[in-house]
């Protein structure tokens, strides 16, 4: 359950990301946080 709720939550992150722009190493902050 978890884990399936923060994958959402990364596959909805990459999304914002892709849309914005953001810079990667806000990316990879981005995802270290959500998998950890």
């Amino acid at each position: 359950m978890v884990y399936r709720n923060n994958l959402v939550f990364l596959i909805e992150g990459a999304v914002y990301v892709n849309l914005h722009h953001i810079n990667l190493d806000l990316l990879i902050a981005f995802i270290e946080s959500a998998l950890f």
